[in-house]
């Protein structure tokens, strides 16, 4: 589905279709919008994979753009580990030792931004695989979400059009479709991840060990 046919479908459940008036076409685009955000922060269902190159000397690099959440970091291939403040103390020696270059084996992350521990001698790869964030759609902009939850983002918008016209209860109704409709796509992107694997908890002792702890 496109978002344009999405926005359609709403206001046929509505029986809006020719009402552009009450209903904007730009004000169904933002509960689109708003559907789509809350959907993928809560079921982590937008997946990317962005490259960019490393610069020799530097250790800060931006997260790309619309990115919420790292799933893997990778330099040349090699993942990259990620580490907290205190572990990223143990590296460096202080907060100030940060230019010791070399082949990064770990990230910290603040701010939208990452820093390669230690600092790349070389320009390489990084690949970061994702978890990112819509955009706000127009009649001419695509999805970026699973085609699997497009009808699902219909009962949100149904639900937002009944609140503006007062109808409180009919709101409820369609927003309690719209919470399922969020608890099986948390379900189903949890079995997606996990593939053919069985679901179990790893034993940290069983783990590779480093100065920082379990990698």
């Amino acid at each position: 589905m496109t978002p344009a046919s999405v926005v359609t479908a709403a206001r046929r459940k509505y029986n809006a279709l020719t009402d552009t008036d009450f209903f904007a076409e730009a004000e169904l685009y933002e509960y689109l919008f708003r559907a789509e955000t809350e959907l993928a922060y809560h079921a982590d269902c937008i997946e990317d994979t962005v490259t960019s190159t490393s610069t020799t000397g530097t250790s800060q690099y931006t997260i790309p753009t619309s990115v919420y959440k790292i799933k893997r970091l990778t330099y040349d291939g090699a993942k990259l580990k990620p580490i907290d403040f205190r572990q990223d103390d143990l590296l460096t020696g202080s907060d100030s030792d940060t230019t010791a270059e070399g082949t990064p084996q770990y990230y910290v992350y603040f701010d939208d931004k990452v820093e390669l521990r230690p600092t790349p001698n070389a320009a390489q790869t990084l690949q970061w695989r994702v978890y990112k964030e819509p955009s706000i759609h127009t009649s001419a902009t695509t999805f970026i979400s699973p085609t699997r939850y497009h009808m699902a983002y219909v009962d949100f918008i149904v639900s937002e059009m009944h609140a503006k016209e007062k109808n409180l209860d009919s709101a409820q109704y369609y927003r309690t479709i719209w919470e399922r409709h969020k608890a099986e796509a948390r379900r189903i992107e949890k079995r997606l991840k996990r593939g053919d694997s069985f679901a179990s908890v790893l034993d940290e002792d069983s783990l590779q060990g480093t100065l920082i702890g379990p990698t």
